[in-house]
């Protein structure tokens, strides 16, 4: 887990998913700096930051999307041996950015490895 960050840090990261996503997520509406936990056992995967948290688990058997059109989206970064990844739990609960949700139970992530 990363507790801090500096001042420069945080503006050159705000810089960098402005100039390369911009046109996929919009207009960012707030921007705050909050501990970020990552933690990968096999193949579950637990994200969680400030009032955001999601968990993903490897569909059975490395099974992935059999049918092509259903992936109406595609990840922000491009990914190594993309796999679509069944979600848990995925949820907002804070109130400064948008209303809270939930979704859970659902083929809805992807993962994979990808570099910088």
């Amino acid at each position: 887990m990363i507790d801090s960050s500096s001042r420069a840090q945080s503006l050159a990261m705000l810089n960098a998913i402005k100039e390369k996503y911009a046109s996929s997520l919009g207009n960012i509406v707030k921007v705050r700096n909050a501990p970020i936990s990552f933690v990968r056992e096999g193949k579950n995967f637990a994200v969680a930051a400030d009032e955001a948290t999601m968990n993903v688990e490897a569909m059975p058997n490395d099974l992935c999307c059999k049918m092509p059109n259903l992936v109406w989206y595609k990840p922000f970064v491009g990914l190594e041996n993309r796999k679509v990844g069944y979600t848990t739990n995925a949820s907002y609960t804070g109130n400064s950015v948008s209303e809270q949700w939930s979704r859970s139970g659902e083929n809805s992530a992807f993962y994979g490895s990808f570099a910088l």
